[in-house]
């Protein structure tokens, strides 16, 4: 009996913290499930509780997003990992190169997760046995920037760790999509928001975010330094500038989410924890004013010592975006605060390894808001849920190795 109550015990007691190494082969053996080896695959982006998550729902048991895929290929690159790394991104180029409508390089939001058998990646979806049909999401179907260049991004990465220029090319070409569709003229300019829905004729957002937009100076920064000669590269990186200078509200040291639906007028009343330490990492020598962003997220999204939440309702930490801050302070020479914030992460790790995506500070609730609704139309509120989380994981790992996803080198 005595036995049984201590095993019970370990059973239940929070795993240790993970060493970056531990992190890295854990990201590879979700490599190795998801698919016969040498395959591309898309890895899945939430854990599922059990074969039928009826919590997690039918359009996120199987979804593999863009950005975590693009966040595991970089995070396995920084890892030492390219094998693998080439795995889940030669699923984002076959995104890139083969749609089932489109041929002008965009990637949809989402795709299936698992092995990509054909040539042209399956968009995420399910069968209502109900309705005895089909469904797809329209945001997972849409394009939206900031997914978009991540793809790029991660390509990038994997040109530089492989030799292999195919992935070079194919995140120009994504790259391309988003200078000749997304970019604006009007306003603060930079790249309106995306599209949502199904072809041939997705909604076009209007809106313009500073995430997307910083997003778009570190993609077109990289492409300017690997193709001076290429006018369209300095261009778009000197667009979304713009737009991330205007996005500075020196007054509060902080920055504006992004614009209303006008793509013109700023949002003022929101804050967004990713908004506040991108700028420190995708940005080349951010102006020394901008590390006022750090007080700000200090004061309106920390929780104790625990970490920040998504924004300032203060209502869980957010792991995602606390591993985000743990690398811009390191990134801005505070190791100390760095370590700190992921030694306060440990208590989001999951029995099996990974990490979840909101530690809510009421012990009923499953999730943390954001503040923000869908983008479909439908309004629906965006949260985070108290799941594994891909993207969560891998921040933590970039960070923990010291990793600038937006640059492809150590912070």
């Amino acid at each position: 009996m005595k036995k049984l109550f201590l095993l019970l015990l370990l059973l239940s007691a929070p795993p240790a913290a993970a060493a970056p190494d531990e992190l890295c082969s854990l990201l590879a053996a979700r490599v190795d499930r998801a698919g016969p080896a040498g395959t591309p695959v898309f890895l899945r982006s939430f854990d599922a509780i059990g074969l039928r998550d009826a919590t997690l729902g039918p359009a996120l048991l199987t979804v593999s997003f863009v950005y975590d895929q693009a966040l595991a290929t970089i995070a396995l690159v920084a890892c030492g990992d390219v094998a693998h790394a080439r795995r889940t991104g030669d699923a984002l180029l076959r995104a890139v190169e083969h749609d089932r409508h489109y041929r002008d390089g965009r990637v949809r939001n989402a795709y299936r997760a698992g092995p990509v058998d054909e040539l042209v990646p399956a968009v995420n979806g399910w069968w209502d046995s109900d309705r005895q049909r089909w469904f797809e999401d329209a945001y997972q179907a849409g394009t939206a920037t900031g997914n978009q260049i991540w793809a790029a991004l991660a390509l990038l990465t994997l040109d530089e760790a492989s030799g292999d220029h195919r992935y070079g090319a194919a995140a120009a070409s994504a790259m391309r999509f988003v200078a000749t569709r997304l970019q604006m003229q009007d306003g603060p300019g930079g790249f309106a928001g995306g599209f949502v829905g199904f072809e041939p004729d997705p909604t076009e957002y209007r809106w313009r975010s500073t995430e997307h937009n910083l997003d778009a100076v570190a993609a077109f920064a990289w492409l300017a330094r690997r193709e001076p000669a290429v006018a369209q590269w300095r261009a778009g990186e000197a667009s979304a500038r713009s737009f991330v200078d205007a996005a500075w509200i020196a007054g509060e040291g902080r920055f504006a989410t992004g614009t209303g639906a006008d793509g013109v007028t700023f949002e003022r009343k929101s804050s967004a924890l990713d908004v506040q330490v991108w700028p420190l990492l995708a940005v080349a020598k951010p102006p020394e004013a901008w590390r006022a962003a750090l007080r700000w997220i200090d004061q309106h999204h920390a929780i104790d010592r625990r970490g920040y939440d998504f924004n300032d309702d203060r209502d869980g930490v957010w792991p995602e975006g606390t591993a985000q801050a743990a690398l811009a302070f390191r990134a801005t020479g505070d190791a100390a605060r760095s370590r700190a914030l992921l030694a306060a992460l440990d208590e989001a790790r999951t029995p099996n390894g990974f990490y979840l995506s909101a530690l809510p500070n009421d012990p009923a609730s499953d999730r943390i808001t954001t503040g923000f609704s869908s983008d479909d139309g439908a309004g629906v509120q965006v949260v985070y849920t108290k799941r594994g989380h891909l993207g969560a994981t891998c921040w933590v790992l970039l960070a923990r190795l010291g990793w600038n996803p937006f640059t492809g080198r150590k912070a």
